[in-house]
């Protein structure tokens, strides 16, 4: 993510996910409702420099955290206990 944007798409900001592409991708935002056709799920982003992605959100977002939620917030080169993923077959 760079400046806010993937593959030239400007991403909405930061809100409760109300739409998503073909892929997956929240498209749509709504920060003060959410939206039960996206379970709850949040989309943190800060539209400034080179951001890593976290698919689902972090260990700690609890509720907010899911299969539509996104955290763009940290920097390619984060590290820590809140992040990790489950290999499943």
């Amino acid at each position: 993510i760079r400046e806010g944007s993937f593959d030239d798409i400007k991403l909405p900001l930061s809100g409760f996910v109300s739409s998503v592409d073909s892929s997956g991708l929240p498209i749509e935002t709504n920060n003060n409702q959410v939206d039960l056709n996206y379970n709850e799920d949040y989309f943190w982003i800060k539209d400034s420099d080179i951001r890593g992605v976290a698919r689902g959100g972090y260990w700690d977002n609890n509720s907010d955290a899911g299969i539509y939620a996104m955290y763009l917030v940290s920097p390619p080169s984060f590290a820590g206990t809140g992040v990790g993923f489950r290999c499943v077959e």
